[in-house]
């Protein structure tokens, strides 16, 4: 249709010239004139043309077309013709599945020109997790997702070496400041039930204190706060219990505690407990 247009305006100026006759300089600025605005109307009728189609693109991909949407965000990393059209309208998604789409492609690149969009748009995915928590972290809007969701610290834990230093800053930040209890006691379970290192790394830093009764029992044995722990397990039970189930390198710390404390003969009883 745009190429009819320009045909028939072309045509049209063509008779203009050939009535207004030659021979004169006037003549020559016309026919100048003319063919700029010539050359003009078709590259705005290109570009008219092709941004309707970019439109109709993003419209397919914001319902959740993942080829219309792989499409806009391979000609934005690429810098394809159009591409700073095309990031200015991927800021403007408003269905998750197209979101969360965006956001997992810009997790798998890091590509800057995705970067930037996130960061303008400031999206975080709903899902899947790790995507959330990563999203989250990169537009620093992390505390509403770990406080609705505790388990959720698990994967700022794992974020700690993230290819961004300011994901991984951040998440270093966020796991030794904690206000939501619930989220705390959950770094406690990753601790003593999965054997997370890092998590008793952040406990101990911010000396966080458990709600659950054999989790903070343990750790006041490993701060070796004695009369509070004596007082908790004066018989060694929680701790016994406990023993069990915690990792390694946990165990290691539990029995240097205990030899401080000469409990020499402790230690062989759950050491052998242990191997029964």
């Amino acid at each position: 249709m745009l190429e009819f247009g320009c045909l028939v305006f072309l045509a049209l100026c063509v008779l203009f010239l050939v009535l207004l006759g030659s021979g004169n300089s006037l003549y020559i600025l016309v026919e100048f004139s003319l063919i700029v605005l010539i050359i003009v109307f078709i590259i705005w009728a290109k570009f008219y043309e092709s941004t309707e189609e970019i439109k109709k693109i993003f419209d397919k991909a914001n319902n959740g077309s993942r080829p219309d949407m792989q499409s806009l965000i391979d000609s934005v990393i690429n810098q394809n013709p159009q591409f700073r059209y095309i990031s200015k309208l991927l800021t403007k998604l408003n269905s998750d599945k197209a979101i969360n789409f965006f956001c997992q492609k810009w997790a798998e690149t890091r590509a800057d020109k995705l970067t930037k969009i996130l960061l303008k748009a400031r999206y975080v995915a709903s899902q899947p997790d790790n995507i959330t928590i990563l999203t989250a972290l990169k537009i620093n809007k992390i505390d509403k997702y770990i406080n609705e969701k505790p388990h959720l610290i698990k994967i700022v834990l794992s974020s700690f070496e993230d290819q961004d230093n300011g994901i991984a800053k951040l998440a270093r930040r966020v796991a030794i400041n904690l206000s939501n209890q619930e989220t705390i006691n959950y770094l406690f379970y990753l601790c003593i039930e999965e054997n997370n290192q890092i998590a008793y790394q952040c406990i101990e830093k911010a000396n966080y204190q458990s709600t659950n009764t054999k989790y903070q029992t343990l750790f006041y044995f490993l701060r070796e706060e004695w009369d509070i722990y004596d007082k908790l397990d004066f018989d060694q039970t929680i701790l016994q219990e406990l023993y069990h189930s915690i990792g390694t390198w946990l165990r290691k710390i539990v029995a240097e505690k205990a030899r401080k404390r000469g409990w020499i003969e402790w230690i062989k009883v759950v050491k052998k407990a242990k191997k029964k």
